[in-house]
This record gives C-alpha cells, sequence and structure tokens, in this order.
C-alpha cells in the first residue's frame, strides 16, 4: 500500500512535464540506503527498463533526487538532461498520505 503511495506520487509529477509516454510498473524501496528500484515502461521499448534512485528527504515535504541509474546507459544520461528542466525534487503529497510516505522512506 505505501509503496503504491509513492508510486503514484512520481508517476504525477512525470505526468505534469507531458512526459506520459513513461509509465512506472513496479517499484521497491530501501529506506536504509534511500534507494528506490524502478520497473520503468517507455512507449516503443520492448522490455522495461530497470532505473535506480538515490535519494534523500527534503524540506518542505519534498523527495530530492540525489542521482538516477538506468539499466541502458544512454537513458542515464538523458535523464539527467531531464532533471536540468525539471528539477531533481517531487513534491509529496499532503496530509495523512504524505506523512505515510515520509514514514516509509
Amino acid at each position: 500500500m505505501g509503496t503504491s503511495l509513492i508510486l503514484k506520487a512520481i508517476q504525477a509529477k512525470i505526468a505534469s512535464h507531458g512526459l506520459d509516454w513513461i509509465k512506472l510498473e513496479d517499484l521497491h524501496l530501501d529506506s536504509r540506503a534511500n534507494i528506490i528500484t524502478l520497473d520503468v515502461s517507455l512507449q516503443g521499448e520492448e522490455k522495461p527498463v530497470k532505473a535506480e534512485v538515490c535519494y534523500s528527504l527534503g524540506a518542505a515535504n519534498t523527495l530530492v533526487i540525489r542521482e538516477v541509474t538506468l539499466s541502458k546507459p544512454w537513458m542515464t544520461e538523458a535523464v539527467k538532461l531531464a532533471m536540468c528542466k525539471t528539477g531533481n525534487r517531487i513534491e509529496l503529497p499532503g496530509g495523512i498520505p504524505g506523512k505515510m510516505i515520509r514514514m516509509l522512506l
């Protein structure tokens, strides 16, 4: 249940920037190491791409992306360029859902 809230928050951030061709399929959270592992389906790709995101919690109810690595090196570089445009912070939901996410992270 908790990781599905995180998955939805990340998907909403992606969609808010017009990147609706990206769909998050699966999410695994290692809160001790501050790492999120994702399976990402990309329109036009036959198989999901694996992504590893190193993060920290920021002020003002945000998740700060520290580093992103994908199973395809050129995609890692593309994500870095995209983060220059969109930023490296994901605002977490407010209220109880936001508090639950922060507890999981």
